[in-house]
């Protein structure tokens, strides 16, 4: 995450797990809340595709605009995330 941090110059990089309930960061540069409730979650629209996401204006977003992560602390402006799996493409897991 330092290295993401680095590269991309951002002031906050977090990996985060997502389950059915909740969001949790397994690494985290800059943030100190590790734990969301799924509904919360900008990295819960992530990992709904294989492609980045990018938000440049999260208030802006009608999909976040009221997003307690948003509105509150820690403030989120702009946000970008990537799936990573181990899952092989193609794999179906239903």
């Amino acid at each position: 995450v330092r290295l993401a941090q680095h590269l991309l110059g951002t002031p906050v990089a977090t990996i985060n797990f997502v389950d059915q309930t909740r969001q949790w960061s397994k690494a985290s540069v800059g943030m100190s809340k590790t734990t969301a409730p799924r509904r919360d979650s900008l990295c819960a629209w992530t990992i709904l595709t294989d492609q980045p996401t990018v938000i440049e204006n999260a208030q802006a977003d009608p999909r976040f605009a009221h997003n307690p992560m948003v509105t509150g602390d820690p403030h989120i402006h702009m946000y970008a995330g990537t799936l990573i799996t181990t899952i092989p493409p193609g794999f179906n897991t239903r």
